[in-house]
């Protein structure tokens, strides 16, 4: 990777980091997990930076893969190989 690719990944992660917390806050509710959400998605994001980092409509798409991350936190973990109408 070179130097401008992950500066300009930083850039990124100071200036939305703050603003994209409190939206997972208000997702969540809890101070803690909204961080670990925003951690996730940029992580995400990260992944495919090279692709999207051009993005016309970059804020929505990162706040789409927070929405996802969120998503993914909050389904409910189902035993596997029971069933429930037994």
């Amino acid at each position: 990777m070179d130097r401008s690719y992950e500066a300009e990944f930083a850039e990124l992660v100071a200036a939305k980091g703050a603003a994209l917390r409190r939206t997972a806050y208000l997702m969540c509710g809890d101070w803690h997990l909204a961080a670990d959400l925003v951690q996730a998605a940029f992580v995400k994001i990260h992944l495919h930076w090279r692709r999207i980092r051009r993005h016309e409509s970059f804020d929505a798409y990162l706040r789409t893969v927070l929405f996802h991350a969120y998503l993914i936190e909050e389904q409910p973990i189902q035993p596997i190989g029971r069933d429930e109408a037994s």
